[in-house]
């Protein structure tokens, strides 16, 4: 019976010796196509403040401040990244910008983290127009933070319902070109958001029924059924579940549908805007990283797309 209570109290204290050295790292990913326009202070605040106390923020942009056109002869974000850095203000740092054309990626990390951070990289891949133009793609930015490798994608695929193929072959080709293959594999987390554009397998959807009964209608999202159907190599990324309405496409400054847009073209509204994740347990460091929440803010009015937001718990030694 000694020895029993014996072996009995050393492993109650190994496990709590561990549930001392366990920390935790919070990270909230959001990802919005801005339909080109710029934020004022008021909209950056509508659009951050429900997302509070995460330890990183990493915030992905489309058509970011201008149109896709206008941004093959003006990339620059500097205005974007002044604004959601007066909002931080001084408790978080700016540590990274990718920007590709009319895509961006910005990374803050919590200021009394920063001596944490290193090795960090940029990438970014062009999928437009035999792959030579940027007006779609992917930005990339790589870093490790603690003993915690985490890498995080925003990419605009190409538009247009008939163009579930190419969104397949261009996913694959933005996540493996960001990476080498050593990168892929040491990531302990590996975020790829941003607008897809994945659209419905049904045009002829009823406008009013969708809004009411929205979750109906995710039985003909192209990537749910790209991916059951395996023409998509999903590189092992999953997502989590969704809950919320059609993220596209709306009236500007509205919460209503718009079923054609300039050019006359139906798009019936779809879950264009996603975040899908990879998680690579192959390191003891690692103890758990949990999705705590999936959703869009329907009530961000200024685009044509909802923002989608995510936010993450990586516990480790």
């Amino acid at each position: 019976m000694m020895e029993e209570e014996k072996n009995n109290n050393l492993s109650n204290f190994n496990n709590i010796s561990l549930i001392d050295q366990t920390r935790k790292l919070k990270i909230c990913c959001l990802t919005w196509n801005m339909h080109g326009l710029l934020p004022n202070d008021k909209q950056v605040q509508e659009l951050l403040n429900p997302h509070k106390n995460y330890d990183i923020y990493a915030i992905g942009s489309e058509e970011c401040l201008r149109s896709i056109f206008k941004s093959f002869f003006k990339c620059d974000k500097t205005e974007w990244e002044e604004r959601l850095a007066k909002y931080f203000g001084g408790k978080y740092i700016l540590i990274a910008t990718s920007t590709l054309c009319a895509i961006h990626l910005a990374i803050f990390v919590r200021t009394s983290l920063i001596k944490n951070v290193s090795k960090l990289k940029m990438n970014c891949v062009k999928t437009g127009a035999s792959n030579l133009l940027g007006n779609k793609g992917a930005v990339g930015i790589s870093f490790q933070i603690f003993n915690i490798r985490i890498s995080i994608i925003n990419c605009h695929l190409a538009a247009r319902y008939a163009k579930s193929e190419k969104r397949n072959l261009d996913f694959e080709r933005c996540v493996t070109q960001i990476h080498s293959n050593s990168d892929f594999d040491n990531n302990d987390l590996i975020i790829l958001m941003g607008d897809l554009n994945y659209r419905l397998n049904n045009l002829d959807i009823d406008i009013n029924r969708i809004q009411k009964e929205h979750l109906l209608f995710l039985n003909y999202d192209q990537l749910n059924n790209e991916k059951n159907l395996k023409r998509i190599n999903m590189l092992g990324f999953q997502e989590g579940k969704i809950y919320f309405r059609p993220t596209f496409k709306y009236w500007n400054n509205t919460s209503n549908f718009q079923y054609s847009d300039t050019h006359n073209i139906n798009q019936a509204p779809a879950w264009t805007d996603r975040i899908l994740y990879k998680i690579n347990k192959s390191r003891d460091n690692i103890l758990e990283v949990k999705q705590d929440k999936y959703d869009s803010m329907f009530d961000i009015k200024m685009s044509d797309h909802k923002p989608v937001y995510s936010y993450f718990t990586i516990s480790f030694l």
